[in-house]
């Protein structure tokens, strides 16, 4: 235990403590006074530590409890992304979610539960991790967020690859891959085909995760995302220290860390490290095996990854054990240590249990949504009984006035039978001609639409319900219409055209801030936009300007 808490100090002390003290400083401040200046306080504090592109600010008055999600949720996302410090950000996303969860907005909530799920992947608490996982994928269905969806199965897929329960993962990951082939997102095909590759690789379907890997690292380096190429070659190598081909292992992990290093990205970097260690290891060179474990081991303090920090300990164990008996048994015992903490449960049973719970409650779900259905369905069918008795009733009373009086009935029969007959002709032949005039119409129909998102823009926010009254249609028709037109919800097509004419500005209107062009695309707060864009394109707005730029 006293190995475990040095362990841990050594942890704080390797932090950044400067940007540290000055965002918490700020986050307390705005604890204790819940203020409109102590909110723009925070956000300028994260400007100047350059983790946000825009200086955000609020203008009173403003809501408070949109304003403390915000501030809470950015806290969160500075402790994971900066200073990797996962009990404090899942301290303030558990401040955040509250706020979320009273404003309704299932998008922020759906952040809040991912942001969560990343953090207790990274403390290793993989029970944690998968559930909050779930509640993410959960608000992502219900949102038909088919792009989100396989991101989240994609993080479960790596959560139980982690718990060493690779079947569970294969088949959230084989979910993953087919719902990512229904959009065109590129980077989040090249992340989920690289997972693919991992579970794969665990299963020893060598051949299949070589496929995926290398399916991955093309879609990479064709967009000209280096360092990310540089994680699938890492990824490669360990499908090669799998089949003990070392000399390969050897030569891409070589290349992968040289870009990784160039790109000063510290948490793969480290797990290359510890590959290589691995490597060398099997190639009976403990000395350079220990040199790479060891620079693993302190990249691993750095960032606070306990898991890979373990697996450094019991490489340098490894590879010590002959030439330095003594330093060979305190790495395993500091490894021993973390083990312990991170397993004082039996992990995969912990989470082999949950997932069978999580499945009960589905099922129950499913019988409970069946009960539903099968009283509705009794409730129609007494409706349907009893029009049909009212039917005969009407039909009898019918016959027997209509004996009365046949040859007027069979005439006024006859003179609709013609009737009838004329206007299936005309309906006919209108089909035909709309067939015929489907593209075109479409064409004419969706550019019109544009026309008027983009007048709405011009003056303040889009409603799909002027849109349908400008087009002199309810808002069933327009959105049936468009779905007809363009296979998009009227909310789907708004975003798209917000999209492109964001892409547009921040291209050719170099003069205009994020802020400016967030307003001009219709959104009341910049930070929102920033969300979107980036979870569209896979990079900020500012970032994308630099890349059109260069």
């Amino acid at each position: 235990m006293r190995k475990l808490c040095f362990l841990l100090l050594t942890f704080l002390l390797l932090q950044p403590t400067h940007g540290t003290e000055r965002v918490d400083n700020c986050v307390s401040e705005f604890d204790k006074h819940n203020t409109v200046e102590a909110a723009n306080n925070f956000f300028k504090t994260l400007y100047d530590e350059q983790f946000t592109d825009e200086l955000y600010s609020f203008k009173c008055p403003v809501h408070s409890d949109s304003m403390a999600a915000l501030v809470w949720y950015w806290a969160a996302e500075y402790y994971y992304e900066i200073d990797h410090d996962y009990h404090r950000s899942i301290d303030y996303a558990e401040h955040a979610l509250p706020y979320c969860e009273q404003m309704n907005d299932l998008l922020w909530r759906s952040d809040c539960y991912g942001l969560l799920s990343f953090n207790y992947f990274y403390l290793s608490d993989w029970q944690n991790a998968a559930y909050y996982a779930k509640r993410t994928y959960d608000i992502d269905a219900l949102r038909n967020d088919i792009d989100r969806m396989s991101s989240t199965l994609n993080s479960l897929a790596g959560i139980y690859v982690s718990a060493k329960q690779y079947t569970m993962a294969k088949q959230y990951i084989d979910k993953a891959l087919k719902l990512t082939v229904q959009v065109d997102n590129p980077v989040r095909r090249a992340v989920i085909l690289g997972t693919a590759s991992e579970v794969y690789n665990c299963l020893k379907e060598f051949d299949k995760a070589l496929e995926y890997v290398s399916d991955a690292y093309d879609i990479e380096v064709s967009l000209g995302r280096y360092h990310k190429a540089a994680v699938r070659q890492a990824q490669k190598a360990a499908i090669m220290i799998a089949k003990e081909q070392y000399q390969q292992a050897q030569q891409l992990l070589t290349q992968a860390i040289d870009t990784l290093s160039k790109y000063q990205n510290t948490h793969s970097l480290a797990i290359a490290y510890i590959k290589m260690g691995d490597v060398r290891l099997a190639m009976h060179d403990e000395s350079t095996a220990t040199h790479y474990y060891n620079k693993g081991l302190q990249l691993c303090l750095q960032t606070g990854n306990i898991y890979n920090t373990a697996q450094a300990h019991l490489g340098l164990y490894r590879s010590l054990r002959e030439t330095n008996p003594q330093q060979a048994m305190q790495h395993i015992d500091y490894y021993n240590d973390i083990k312990d903490s991170l397993y004082n449960l039996d992990s995969s049973i912990v989470l082999a249990d949950y997932e069978a719970q999580y499945q009960l409650a589905e099922l129950d779900n499913q019988l409970t949504r069946q009960s539903r259905l099968n009283t509705i369905l009794t409730t129609v069918g007494s409706v349907v009984l009893l029009m049909l008795v009212i039917m005969l009733i009407v039909f009898l009373l019918y016959r027997y006035k209509a004996k009365k009086n046949i040859a007027t009935v069979l005439n006024e029969y006859e003179r609709l039978m013609k009737k009838q007959s004329v206007s299936s002709e005309v309906s006919d032949v209108k089909n035909d001609s709309d067939n015929d005039n489907k593209s075109e119409a479409d064409i004419v129909f969706t550019d019109c639409v544009m026309s008027i998102i983009s007048e709405q823009l011009d003056h303040g926010a889009v409603s799909v319900d002027v849109i349908a009254q400008r087009l002199g249609m309810s808002l069933f028709q327009f959105r049936t219409r468009l779905l007809s037109a363009t296979g998009q919800r009227p909310h789907e097509f708004v975003q798209s055209v917000r999209m492109a004419r964001a892409c547009y500005l921040l291209n050719q209107r170099k003069d205009l801030s994020v802020n400016d062009i967030s307003e001009m695309c219709g959104y009341n707060d910049t930070p929102n936009f920033i969300r979107s864009f980036k979870r569209i394109y896979g990079v900020t707005p500012m970032q994308y300007r630099t890349q059109v730029a260069s």
